[in-house]
């Protein structure tokens, strides 16, 4: 039974009932070219932020330690736009200071709406909508979350088990009524913020709805919350994600260009707030020590991108095509055929042929423009157009075949394959957006 609540009481009466000055005078100020000196005017006026951007201009993620000593010095030195954002950023995060939530983490909190501003900045970047108005509706689409959980409630099983954004909803219907993202929309629409912002916000969990911003941020989110929340288990089906990226005019191997970069982008993000941070070690989050080994037909996959964003480090094999494979199969047998031990190639086998080519031709070992130091190969009589003798691949605990028949491998690896089925869950097959809980469920 859901519970009856006065929505429009519970906003008026939360922290969030007037929006941080600071914030908004930045996110007012996006449309014009602003100077250092004028930004500076702008962050000048709050002494907090400004601690606060000295402390990201000298920490160690930029080098400069301890030189900066003045706000113009640290805006010239990290940019206007960084600037900008990183105040958007802290504004919000101190207006909200004082909130107690329940059920979710804080610092995780910030740390998801962080990196989806980030994510959806640089994908707005690449799709050519408005990168300023992507940043700000990042920063602002779980806005309303900070409502539903500051509202005493129990503990929920929910948050410690795999759930997907659908349950989500689900449970914040039952505790207010209203799922978040319509509250964001309720509580934006009361600071007056862009309606095209409060649009892309408020169907930003909707992969058939059409608006640019929508798409961008949904996107932006799926990622965020792999990093962010270990129990997530994404949605997004495979006709749903190709919809989207043919809506925002997207190929495939523009959105993996895009995704590769993540990771990186992920570390930066967290390095950010830490720096931000008065108290550091909350916005940290737990980091995988495992490696994982991928085999995979593509060169840069969207598997690499979410293990690395999950915190493996991640050993890619892969060819670039197959017909390249055969080619150099083929050559190498003919060079080597008085070899006993090479069995015959099965080119309907494309597990086999792929495991055997990166076992046989390993790339780190050819030789570069036909030379060869045999001073670094000991004992060998090599010439300069063999190849050195090569070892067998270190396979990972990890492994995952993408787009790759599953082979052999040795005892005590855990082997998975990617489903682009869109079937249901399958032993041993991954989503092809997968996260750290469906990892967890097939080991």
């Amino acid at each position: 039974m859901e519970r009856q609540i006065d929505i429009k009481k519970l906003l008026d009466n939360s922290v969030l009932s007037s929006p941080p000055q600071l914030l908004m005078k930045i996110i007012r100020s996006l449309d014009s070219n602003l100077t250092s000196q004028q930004i500076g005017e702008i962050i000048g006026q709050d002494q907090g932020v400004t601690a606060q951007i000295l402390r990201l201009a000298n920490s160690s993620f930029f080098g400069f330690k301890g030189q900066v000593g003045t706000l113009d010095k640290a805006i010239n030195i990290l940019g206007i736009k960084m600037v900008r954002n990183v105040v958007m950023s802290s504004s919000l995060i101190s207006h909200t200071k004082q909130l107690n939530l329940w059920n979710i983490n804080i610092s995780n909190f910030w740390l998801h709406t962080f990196l989806v501003a980030e994510f959806s900045k640089e994908l707005a970047h690449l799709v050519k909508i408005n990168p300023d108005e992507a940043y700000v509706a990042g920063l602002l689409h779980d806005i309303g979350k900070l409502i539903i959980y500051s509202q005493k409630q129990e503990k929920s099983k929910l948050f410690t088990t795999p759930h997907s954004t659908h349950d989500i909803l689900n449970y914040e219907k039952i505790i207010c009524n209203y799922p978040s993202h319509e509250v964001s929309e309720m509580l934006l629409s009361k600071w007056n913020i862009p309606k095209s912002i409060i649009a892309g916000i408020r169907h930003h969990h909707d992969p058939e709805y059409s608006h640019p911003l929508s798409n961008v941020i949904l996107i932006a989110n799926e990622f965020s919350n792999i990093v962010t929340d270990q129990n997530y288990k994404s949605s997004l089906t495979i006709p749903a994600f190709k919809s989207i990226l043919s809506r925002i005019n997207l190929n495939q191997s523009r959105f993996n260009n895009y995704a590769a970069r993540l990771p990186e982008m992920t570390r930066r993000g967290e390095q950010m707030l830490e720096s931000i941070s008065k108290n550091p070690p909350e916005f940290k989050r737990r980091k995988l020590s495992k490696g994982a080994t991928l085999v995979s037909a593509d060169e840069n996959p969207l598997s690499k991108s979410i293990l690395e964003m999950l915190g493996y480090k991640v050993d890619i094999l892969h060819p670039k095509t197959i017909e390249e494979q055969e080619k150099m199969q083929q050559k190498k047998l003919n060079e080597e055929i008085e070899d006993e031990d090479i069995e015959p190639f099965n080119p309907t086998d494309t597990g086999t042929k792929i495991l055997r080519f990166l076992n046989k031709f390993n790339p780190k070992n050819k030789i570069n423009d036909g030379e060869l130091d045999n001073k670094n190969v000991k004992g060998s009589n090599i010439s300069e157009t063999e190849e050195i003798p090569l070892e067998p691949i270190r396979w990972q605990f990890l492994v995952i075949f993408d787009k790759i028949l599953p082979v052999k491998l040795p005892v005590g690896r855990k082997c998975y394959t990617i489903n682009y089925n869109n079937t249901e869950s399958e032993k041993n097959k991954l989503p092809f957006f997968f996260s750290a809980s469906d990892l967890r469920e097939l080991a």
